[in-house]
């Protein structure tokens, strides 16, 4: 009898009810699989973002001792790649949408440590509470404008496919404003959901900008 997957942290779950994810969960053997080929579809031992363990174990984990993640991703026809600019190995969805993957779905070691943020500033606590002081009264995009100024960048909307909406809780983007050059430490996007509200974004700003 298979080991179920270990999983503390829900998101293999999710990934499972994506159609175009290439997880499939096995309720006679409460285990996900993976399927990376018609004669490959090994059983994840582990969820490969939290390694199943809590946030606060993940620490001390060992790196990932069976190479197989890094021997995947060199092989042309299955859906893992190595992204060099920062060290990432992702899983590639049917529908082309990456999924980081942090740790080994076999054995549950991590996998090479993230260049992501080195690429990013730290937004600073400051920073953050002047703008949400700023903004804490907006109702209204208009609002926001009257309120920041004209952003770097509009964009919108965005329409999410109905299944992705009920799989990840996503809503749709009737507006966005992006502002790259408020302030020192962030960019902050401000978008117009599908319900009305205003949903507020704070990034990282790349190095480069």
């Amino acid at each position: 009898m298979e080991t179920p997957t270990i999983c503390k942290c829900g998101f293999i779950s999710v990934l499972a009810r994506d159609p175009d994810s290439l997880v499939s969960y096995n309720e006679i053997s409460n285990t996900y699989s993976i399927a990376l080929a018609n004669d490959l579809s090994p059983i994840i031992a582990f969820c490969p973002l939290c390694g199943g363990r809590e946030l606060s174990d993940t620490q001390s984990m060992p790196e990932c001792g069976c190479g197989l993640v890094l021997g995947w991703a060199n092989e042309p026809n299955i859906p893992i790649e190595y992204d060099s600019e920062f060290n990432e190995y992702c899983l590639i969805a049917q529908d082309s949408r990456k999924t980081i993957l942090y740790y080994c779905p076999i054995c549950g070691g991590h996998l090479p440590k993230t260049e992501r943020t080195s690429l990013f500033t730290t937004p600073s606590t400051e920073e953050i509470i002047e703008i949400n002081e700023r903004l804490k009264s907006v109702t209204t995009m208009d609002d926001v404008v009257r309120i920041l100024g004209e952003p770097d960048e509009r964009y919108g909307p965005i329409i999410n496919d109905p299944e992705k909406k009920r799989v990840y809780g996503m809503k749709d983007v009737r507006q966005g404003l992006r502002y790259t050059s408020l302030a020192k430490t962030l960019v902050l996007t401000v978008q117009e959901n599908e319900d009305g509200r205003i949903h507020v974004i704070f990034e990282g700003k790349p190095k480069s900008i």
